[in-house]
């Protein structure tokens, strides 16, 4: 990282990143073309679950590319300047890279759900209708390497 002061080195700090955000955004890339997608997710132990209708272009680049770069951001904020180039911002974000596969368990397919649930303040419950489960993807994101970045704080 270019501004090693910045840097986010330790897990805990990255995580509550995750945990805070709203929205992570999917890095894709097929045919040397980059395709970028805001989702909503769950998140446990280096592992990020993200839900899916069974087709659309997500699901078909991913079948061909299983790489993918998650970005998290949180803490959003403009510092106005006295000057034109002398703005700045106020954030915190996380990158992670890893490799996406789909869950074919139905157990774990339900765990998941519970897990991107509780993410947003729900309630924790694993009794999904049959139908519902069986008519949407999930995929696991393995997390191999993370990163984060902050400014201003």
């Amino acid at each position: 990282m270019r501004r090693s002061e910045r840097e986010i080195r330790d897990l805990e700090g990255i995580e509550a990143i995750i945990r805070k955000a709203l929205v992570c955004r999917l890095g894709l890339a097929a045919d040397n073309r980059p395709y970028v997608v805001p989702l909503c997710f769950g998140y446990r132990d280096r592992t990020l679950y993200v839900h899916s209708a069974t087709e659309g272009r997500k699901v078909e680049i991913l079948r061909q590319n299983p790489h993918v770069c998650v970005e998290f951001d949180v803490d959003q904020e403009v510092l106005p300047g006295r000057e034109a180039c002398s703005w700045s911002m106020r954030y915190r974000s996380a990158i992670a890279f890893g490799t996406a596969s789909v869950v074919e368990d139905p157990a774990e397919k339900r765990r998941a759900l519970d897990l991107i649930i509780e993410h947003y303040g729900g309630g924790v419950s694993s009794d999904y209708p049959e139908p519902k489960v069986e008519k949407l993807l999930i995929f696991k994101i393995k997390i191999e390497e993370m990163t984060g970045k902050q400014a201003n704080y």
